[in-house]
């Protein structure tokens, strides 16, 4: 008795699939459909996302200086380039302020390590650290919506962490604000 439940709504399922496909079968050229051919199928935005891995290290290359590992994000809108260069340029700026960030980073380490601070002697040293991890949120033929977390690690108990999102609009390549 605990089954028939189960079997009931199994049965439904059945039949409610099994009907949607009841007239194709019929033979009837009614039943047949097919897309209009004037109306093309305009093709979504694609982001394709690629990790980059660096270790630095100083230039007797006995010590890392810097891990760094960032997210490169490409974008394509087929039919709009105009928008797809203006994402693709903001995205570029912000992986070469994230870079440039880095190599301060990098240039410090190096020179206390120049200057003879203990980190190469150091057994629980941990190299600085910095990260920019992008994830895709939304993206079709509307928005694309990005989330961009920059980590950082320059010592101590704690790091920091900055996580924003960055939205844009599909036809026109700009940045969307809350406004918006």
């Amino acid at each position: 008795m605990k089954r028939f439940p189960v079997l009931c709504s199994a049965a439904l399922l059945v039949l409610s699939l099994t009907g949607c496909d009841s007239n194709a079968s019929s033979g009837s050229p009614s039943a047949v459909s097919s897309a209009p051919a004037a109306t093309p199928q305009t093709q979504k935005p694609t982001i394709t996302i690629s990790k980059v891995t660096e270790h630095y290290k100083s230039d007797d290359g006995k010590v890392v200086l810097l891990n760094s590992e960032w997210n490169t994000a490409t974008v394509s809108i087929p039919g709009n380039e105009g928008a797809q260069a203006a994402v693709q340029s903001d995205l570029d700026q912000i992986l070469e302020t994230f870079q440039a960030t880095s190599q301060e980073y990098r240039q410090d380490a190096e020179t206390l390590y120049q200057e003879g601070e203990p980190i190469a002697a150091d057994p629980i040293y941990r190299a600085p650290y910095r990260a920019l991890n992008i994830t895709r949120a939304r993206c079709d033929g509307d928005v694309i919506s990005l989330v961009i977390d920059e980590t950082s690690y320059t010592g101590g108990a704690h790091g920091s962490d900055y996580r924003y999102a960055r939205n844009y609009d599909v036809t026109t390549g700009q940045v969307l604000q809350l406004t918006d």
